[in-house]
């Protein structure tokens, strides 16, 4: 059999299989539950508050972390400019969140990002399509590597989803969190008016998670593309605030090694406004929830309080 045969042989036996999956995945029977429960559906809510909200604004960005540990009210109280919180979770990655967030942003406005050691620049495509299925408009800010890359980001995505809905037939789980509850935390409606996660609030304390930290490698490439989206922003007359991550102050040797040789790179070669050192956001076990990126409501409150201390200095408010 020659290769040609091969592949169309290959062709007949496959494209019946890739119909069947892109049909589920067009009709979306599930989307209608799922918009109403997945945490990452917030991405529908946040987008609607940042594009009503007018400027002058100042927009936090990041991961989880940031969802759980800087409540938006205080650094708004503080300095008087209306704050809310954008940031979900780390997986959408920089390259995301700065593109979601870059066509509602105005002369005036300040975006404080505070990324993960362990985020990536271009995120995890899986989360990211996700957050364009619920929220179509968003996908033309998926930026893939490459036309291969897309490819095979959107077929995986596809079969995955489609192995969700053959799973979907085995359960009939139809509860819905709230913030009420004393369990949940990662849902749809986990966040208050203004962005700021409060599910975790009243919530029992966990064992503290200890998170493997990213080699600075990824995360180099990170602020490298910061330096980049903050020329693009200064040329529109918007002000790029970074702030450390928190990270718990019992951590290895080799963690507080990895985060010296970012704080060294950042010395050298960022051209962004750094607000805090990684000395000062390090925080006492007992101010986290379940993990060292996730405040608990006592951590939350010295953060935000801290934070919006230190971008009053940044922007020179009295």
């Amino acid at each position: 059999m020659d290769f040609k045969r091969l592949i169309i042989k290959l062709l007949l036996l496959f494209t019946p299989f890739f119909l069947i999956i892109e049909g589920a995945f067009y009709v979306d029977i599930l989307k209608e539950k799922d918009i109403k429960i997945d945490y990452i559906a917030s991405i529908i809510d946040k987008q609607l508050l940042l594009k009503n909200t007018k400027s002058p604004k100042i927009i936090i960005i990041g991961g989880s972390g940031s969802a759980y540990g800087i409540c938006s009210d205080s650094i708004e109280k503080h300095t008087g400019i209306r704050t809310i919180n954008q940031a979900i979770i780390f997986t959408f990655g920089p390259q995301f969140m700065m593109n979601q967030i870059e066509p509602y942003l105005n002369k005036g406005d300040v975006v404080v990002f505070s990324p993960e050691y362990m985020m990536v620049n271009y995120g995890d495509y899986t989360d990211q399509l996700k957050a364009a299925r619920f929220f179509p408009e968003i996908k033309k800010h998926v930026e893939f590597k490459n036309f291969r890359s897309q490819l095979s980001e959107e077929l995986r995505f596809r079969i995955n989803y489609f192995k969700f809905f053959l799973g979907s037939f085995r359960t009939n789980d139809e509860a819905i969190a709230s913030v009420d509850d004393t369990t949940s935390v990662f849902f749809r409606n986990a966040s208050d008016k203004n962005g700021n996660l409060i599910s975790h609030l009243n919530n029992s304390k966990t064992e503290v998670v200890p998170i493997v930290f990213q080699m600075p490698d990824k995360y180099f490439e990170v602020l490298e593309y910061l330096n980049t989206i903050n020329k693009k922003f200064e040329q529109k007359g918007i002000k790029l605030l970074f702030s450390h991550p928190t990270f718990c102050s019992e951590m290895t040797e080799e963690d507080i090694k990895n985060i010296k040789k970012v704080e060294i790179f950042m010395k050298q070669k960022a051209n962004f406004t750094i607000i805090d050192s990684t000395k000062t956001s390090q925080f006492d076990k007992s101010f986290y929830f379940d993990q060292v990126y996730h405040l608990n409501a006592k951590g939350r409150a010295v953060r935000s309080k801290t934070l919006a201390v230190n971008i009053k200095k940044a922007l020179n408010i009295p």
